[in-house]
């Protein structure tokens, strides 16, 4: 039995195989192919010559097959080649008997639209608010297609025979479905990569004490909606009660706008660019070097990296965006786009070691919530109802 899974990111296709920073195979032997056996994974693809990043890592493999969507780059292209990127979907569609759609994307609400006209059952993996991220990517097409993509991706889920939200109650609230509806975490930690010793190393290091600290945030630097810009805002004024406080960046993109606005601010000594790091270790020693993991974003689902620093008792602020409030609480949370709040929140944390090591004692405790065999086993069980629930319906 085969399952299409359609995911609207860019792979880069390096002599005949997939490379990825997210969806390794590691990542479908784990939380797909137990219960689903063998897939096929349709989404973009730049056919490249060198891989951009080291820290790539291979996505097909024996019991996953890839098929892009050639013909489609961006938006636009839903338009003036709408019947080629048509046919390559309906391609894919047939040589499966299962089919996840991870939205919100124009992509993926296409796909949802041609399986409904096809007659065929699918099954949504929801994972963001598309409301925000298009509302405030910051140019007014954004604003134009915010409630498109809000209609388009309702309209997706309420006729989805399942839907599979990556929050408890927000996502579901924003966007119901008239099927079965599942709430589970796509973000899971290795339990046996835990560190016993990872809290009291966080409080020996907020006890020690410093005079030079660090926020973090992740996030590719091309993508507007991750906040880059409300964080360097926020770290102007940051500044002004403590010039000591390094603001750094981490993931792929050019980086050369922002450092730009940086310069404009005079913050070009206050703002790094790591570039890419490799998920797992190497990003989670980066998070204990940080004294604050900050999300500003405008759209988000559950956020992986919350949970990461959080494992690391690392003391995090956001927006009131998606899962976020579900993750930190309201305490250090911050409207949209509002960097006077989120530098409020900044300095009363590094101003307070109490209060920082409160908050590292709440979220290592927290993290404890996402092991990874309690949330993959949930989510195979969840994958298994929906196969074998279908199966019913077509007896």
């Amino acid at each position: 039995m085969t399952t299409a899974f359609f995911f609207d990111t860019v792979m880069e296709e390096y002599n005949g195989d997939f490379y990825t920073v997210t969806l390794t195979n590691q990542l479908w032997q784990k939380r797909y192919l137990p219960e689903l056996k063998d897939m096929i994974v349709a989404t973009r693809v730049k056919h490249v010559q060198k891989l951009s990043s080291e820290n790539l890592s291979k996505s097909n493999g024996s019991t996953v097959k890839m098929m892009p969507i050639e013909s489609y780059r961006n938006i636009p292209d839903l338009f003036k080649k709408r019947r080629q990127i048509k046919s390559e979907i309906v391609s894919v569609l047939e040589k499966s008997e299962n089919i996840i759609v991870r939205i919100p994307s124009p992509l993926g609400s296409y796909v949802c639209s041609v399986c409904k006209e096809l007659n065929r059952e699918y099954t949504v993996e929801m994972v963001a608010d598309p409301w925000f991220g298009y509302y405030y990517y910051g140019k007014w097409q954004g604003k134009l297609l915010a409630p498109v993509m809000k209609n388009v991706t309702k309209k997706s889920c309420k006729e989805a025979s399942n839907v599979i939200y990556v929050t408890k109650e927000y996502l579901q609230k924003r966007y119901p479905t008239k099927g079965n509806s599942y709430g589970i975490s796509d973000v899971v930690l290795d339990s046996s990569s835990v560190d016993e010793n990872i809290l009291s190393r966080r409080l020996d290091r907020i006890e020690s004490g410093s005079s030079h600290y660090v926020i973090g945030l992740v996030g590719n630097l091309n993508l507007k909606f991750k906040g880059h810009k409300v964080a360097i805002d926020a770290l102007k004024i940051v500044l002004e009660n403590n010039n000591n406080v390094e603001l750094q960046f981490i993931g792929g993109g050019d980086p050369n706008a922002l450092r730009e606005y940086c310069r404009n601010l005079g913050l070009e000594k206050n703002v790094v660019f790591k570039g890419i790091l490799k998920s797992g270790a190497q990003v989670l020693e980066w998070m204990d070097t940080l004294d604050i993991l900050c999300i500003p974003s405008f759209q988000e689902g559950l956020p992986r990296v919350v949970v990461e620093a959080m494992s690391r008792a690392c003391p995090v602020v956001g927006a009131r965006t998606g899962g976020i409030p579900e993750l930190i609480g309201l305490g250090y949370i911050h409207e949209p786009g509002d960097s006077k709040k989120l530098a409020t929140d900044i300095v009363n944390i590094l101003e307070d070691k109490k209060l920082r090591k409160e908050i590292a004692e709440i979220n290592y405790k927290k993290s404890f919530e996402f092991n990874d065999r309690k949330i993959t086993n949930e989510r195979l069980s969840i994958l298994k109802q929906v196969i074998e629930d279908k199966n019913e319906r077509i007896k």
